[in-house]
């Protein structure tokens, strides 16, 4: 990921605590499920005729091409894909995509210059002047679009889901509430002080809040560096936050208008 951010992109250097994010959210993508496809990456019989017929001309050698043929850097075995870069005519040399789920992947090519499988295989046809028939185009569109199909591309949007979603973005919530809970809860007692009215003890118990604020900089600067696979940092971000929420011996009671209970 540092690679492709720094290198790749020609950005600057990131955060580590970026770079574990990133990470974290990448290893929660999936390929969809293909009931057309077997384990081995060969078509199953829920293929149709045509994708089997376009299957042909996928594994077929071309000496236009080197003795290669399409197989030959998408891989059926390995996921469709051989983690190697070519010069395929386009302007450089670039690395092979996988074909699986492409249907939902659209447009093609490293710059997206096409829109549909047809399109792409018209342009090795052409590029490659291999002579393919009508049919050989048809159908190789055919198994590409086999190769390329998943199962529930889209979840439903139903209220259940809403409601995970809105559970999982409140946990950094959560956390931050947590991580702050003694300036909370000194708020709370100028919040109470001043609803009550006694306007001297709020702004005292104001002062204390900034000095407390103040007082927890560093160590909030010092929490910041965390990892979600580095133990040791785990460990001492936890500790540090440990020194940040010291434990709440009493209830801060939530004051209304007009109350005069203590805070």
């Amino acid at each position: 990921m540092r690679n492709v951010i720094v290198n790749e992109f020609g950005r600057p250097e990131p955060s580590p605590r970026l770079v574990d994010a990133i990470t974290a959210y990448m290893e929660q993508i999936d390929l969809l499920p293909n009931p057309k496809l077997k384990s081995d990456g060969q078509l199953s019989d829920a293929a149709e005729p045509a994708a089997r017929r376009g299957e042909v001309p996928f594994n077929r050698s071309f000496p236009q091409m080197g003795d290669q043929s399409c197989a030959s850097c998408h891989h059926p075995s390995a996921l469709f894909v051989d983690h190697l870069q070519h010069y395929i005519g386009t302007g450089g040399a670039f690395k092979t995509q996988t074909l699986l789920n492409a249907d939902f992947t659209a447009p093609y090519f490293h710059d997206g210059r096409y829109a549909t499988f047809g399109q792409v295989v018209e342009y090795f046809d052409g590029y490659y002047k291999l002579g393919l028939t009508v049919a050989d185009k048809s159908d190789l569109v055919a198994y590409l679009q086999a190769v390329g199909d998943g199962e529930q591309p889209f979840e439903n949007n139903t209220p259940e889901r809403e409601l995970d979603e809105l559970l999982v973005f409140s946990r950094p919530l959560e956390r931050a509430i947590a991580e702050q809970a003694g300036l909370v809860i000194q708020l709370r007692r100028v919040q109470s002080a001043a609803q009550a009215g006694r306007y001297q003890e709020a702004m005292a118990a104001l002062k204390t809040f900034r000095s407390q604020a103040d007082a927890a900089r560093p160590l909030f600067l010092a929490a910041l560096p965390v990892s979600l696979y580095d133990p040791a940092l785990a460990a001492q971000h936890q500790a540090l936050v440990a020194e940040l929420t010291p434990p709440v011996t009493q209830p801060v009671p939530l004051a209304t208008a007009g109350s005069h209970a203590n805070p």
